[in-house]
């Protein structure tokens, strides 16, 4: 009789045993990790820093500090500031000047609700010409859409609004969008020091 204890716990040993063989009483659970799709508004923000710092070609201008950041699931911000050391006398900034970006980007889930809000944003600007926009880098040819989205943007429209402007500084506001991204956000441009 002293066997039949013995047997039971060795059968119920091999019961478990085969259980976790198996994986059906694994103690821990495996938990996958959910995909988080990649935010499209870095990618643009990255490649639009890209842009700007590769197609900067006077050698006077210095970038002392870029930073992109995620702002959402869906935006970016971008920081820029340049220095150009540039000395011209009959330059309305003599000994250089400072250039300073603070821009947001967005991509939204439609091209029509990028235009609704780049309509509401822009109000009270002046449209960029598609002559100047061409020169930004909203230009088709710069590819950042084509980078981020592997095709070509199907709209791009930009508006300015001049803040600011004398001997010292000027500044402005604009917007430009993208098909379904809209950038937008403040410039200024400061004189350089005097020494």
């Amino acid at each position: 009789m002293q066997l039949k204890p013995i047997t039971a716990i060795i059968v119920l040993f091999l019961v478990v045993a085969s259980l976790l063989v198996a994986g059906c009483t694994n103690p821990i659970q495996q938990v996958q990790n959910a995909v988080t799709p990649q935010n499209k508004a870095v990618d643009y923000a990255n490649a639009f820093v890209n842009y700007t710092k590769n197609n900067n070609t006077d050698p006077n201008v210095t970038f002392t500090s870029v930073k992109v950041s995620e702002n959402g699931t869906d935006q970016a911000r971008i920081s820029i500031t340049s220095v150009n050391t540039t000395k011209n006398t009959s330059s309305l900034w003599s000994n250089g000047s400072t250039t300073t970006y603070a821009l947001n980007v967005k991509k939204f889930d439609s091209t029509d609700a990028a235009t609704k809000f780049y309509d509401n944003q822009s109000f009270g600007y002046s449209a960029i010409s598609s002559a100047n926009l061409t020169t930004s880098f909203a230009n088709p040819n710069a590819n950042i859409y084509a980078q981020v989205m592997g095709h070509d943007s199907t709209l791009n429209q930009g508006a300015i609004k001049i803040g600011n402007f004398n001997f010292i500084s000027i500044s402005a506001s604009f917007i430009i969008q993208q098909s379904e991204f809209v950038t937008w956000g403040d410039v200024s441009v400061m004189a350089g020091s005097s020494a």
